[in-house]
């Protein structure tokens, strides 16, 4: 497990606690070897070190949990040692990283996987396989709300950390764009793409994008909480998820007529996508299974967000002094 922050602690770790072998033969990585070593502690994990060369060639598997900016290096240095490895959301910067973890994992015969965990919902399933199936005819447009004050219990501190540090739409958006790319069966084009940062990370993000007949309006903020809503609208009716909402949607007929969708879950909780994904990441290493979010799944929203940033202007902020002077 590289990478001992919040994610490691709430999400990978009270997962892997399900297995007690693993756990016995678990090293923990982290900068800070306190750190490590107090997460260590609550799991009843003793192998904490604060380099991750020096475990290089002789672990199985690896999590990388680490921030943003890390994930390709690291990732490609332990495919080329011959370990699986799972990577934490976003899976790199751009398409291109991607890419060659592909390749990486390809040449050494290994695996790399990614923690989209929203494609796993029961509800972002339901919306593929009824747009897939034509149920809501030609699509017409996708609305994906989405935000509330920063609050995640982050130890670095990593999405401010640095003026080149990008924001919400590489945290959040790494959610919302690979499951709009998904939906519609291909990258959208940007129409649009506005943000509020002045050389940092951008905490609001507002996107258009168009595929065929489709016009998606992607809202993402930190700052201010949201509708927090996806809305899939088409010819013949419409579909209706709140977001992180896990089990249910809501369908509309064209006629106007309203029936909620309660799905089956192989997860009681959304911690329990985390008992998913682990056991699965535990299958493939040990040779039982393939990959239930393999990385080649998310190349297309990585190469979107690039073009997000790409395109991205300081959208109008009469309010701030700073924005006039700018």
């Amino acid at each position: 497990m590289v990478g001992c922050g919040a994610i490691a602690e709430k999400f990978y770790l009270p997962a892997l606690a399900r297995h007690p072998a693993v756990m016995s033969r678990l090293v923990l990585v982290d900068s800070s070897l306190e750190r490590a070593k107090t997460i260590g502690r609550r799991f009843h994990v003793d192998q904490c070190v604060t380099d991750y060369r020096s475990v290089l060639g002789n672990v199985d598997g690896a999590i990388v949990a680490t921030p943003h900016k890390f994930h390709f290096e690291l990732s490609n240095d332990f495919l080329k040692a011959g370990s699986h490895v799972l990577c934490e959301k976003p899976l790199t910067e751009t398409r291109a990283e991607g890419e060659q973890l592909i390749a990486s994992a390809a040449l050494a015969k290994k695996t790399i996987s990614v923690n989209n965990t929203r494609r796993l919902f029961p509800s972002s399933q339901k919306i593929h396989a009824m747009v897939a199936a034509g149920e809501l005819g030609t699509l017409r447009s996708i609305r994906f709300h989405e935000g509330g004050l920063f609050a995640w219990p982050t130890a670095s501190g990593f999405y401010f950390a640095s003026k080149n540090t990008r924001g919400v739409l590489l945290d959040r958006g790494a959610h919302a764009l690979d499951l709009i790319c998904w939906w519609l069966g291909g990258k959208p084009t940007v129409t649009s793409s506005e943000n509020d940062s002045y050389g940092g990370s951008e905490c609001v993000s507002f996107t258009r994008l168009t595929h065929e007949e489709c016009e998606c309006d992607v809202r993402l903020s930190w700052l201010s909480k949201l509708d927090n809503v996806v809305e899939l609208v088409g010819d013949r009716g419409s579909l209706v998820q709140k977001a992180f909402e896990e089990t249910r949607i809501t369908w509309k007929d064209a006629d106007g007529r309203s029936r909620l969708l309660q799905l089956p879950s192989k997860a009681a909780c959304f911690d329990e996508y985390a008992y998913l994904l682990m056991d699965n990441f535990l299958d493939v290493i040990a040779d039982k299974a393939a990959p239930l979010l393999p990385a080649e799944l998310v190349l297309d929203s990585l190469q979107l967000i690039n073009e997000c940033y790409d395109q991205a202007r300081r959208f109008e902020m009469p309010w701030d002094f700073a924005y006039d002077q700018a």
